[in-house]
């Protein structure tokens, strides 16, 4: 599947699965996709640069930038059938392009970058949610820096297409204030 495919199924798998899972956890409001923004280059900024996959609204209080990463099919879930319940962070790339590990880091330690207030990362198999966890994304990147300071951060190698990336795995309960749902699979 193509890299635009991939981020097409897991938008749609976010907004029908997920989103009415924690909608209620992250304090209600309506969401839109990013990609539907009608000023594409705005919106490719906010991705590219902020990894902001969804703007959440609220009216008369405001408005937030979510990311969402949704795992699904063979990826959801271990040789066991159980998903992975784990935040996964694009650390590297073959390519040396900027990673989300990069970005995220440098707007949260400069203070002056937008970036997504919430993280979602959630697990799909056959369209039924197994999984999923809200954290903020400060917490969650405060977490996996402590873990990396410690040697404790588990980091792997995967295939993207011809190409490969490396990806850190922060388990959700590392992670302070975390919210996690988990439904039959």
């Amino acid at each position: 599947m193509s890299v635009k495919a991939d981020m097409k199924k897991s938008s749609r798998l976010f907004l029908d699965i997920v989103w009415p899972a924690i909608r209620s956890k992250c304090g209600g409001g309506e969401i839109i996709p990013v990609e539907t923004l009608e000023d594409s280059a705005l919106a490719e900024q906010m991705d590219m640069l902020a990894g902001i996959d969804v703007w959440q609204t609220k009216s008369g209080e405001g408005c937030r930038g979510i990311a969402s990463r949704v795992q699904s099919g063979a990826n959801a879930v271990d040789r066991a059938g159980r998903p992975w319940n784990t935040f996964t962070i694009r650390r590297r790339r073959s390519s040396g392009a900027t990673t989300e590990w990069e970005k995220r880091v440098e707007a949260i330690q400069a203070g002056r970058w937008l970036y997504p207030y919430l993280t979602v990362q959630a697990y799909v198999y056959d369209d039924k949610l197994l999984s999923a966890a809200v954290a903020r994304t400060r917490d969650l990147f405060r977490a996996a820096m402590d873990l990396e300071e410690r040697g404790q951060l588990e980091v792997r190698t995967a295939r993207e297409g011809s190409r490969w990336a490396e990806f850190a795995f922060v388990p959700w309960d590392r992670v302070p204030e975390v919210w996690t749902t988990e439904h039959a699979a």
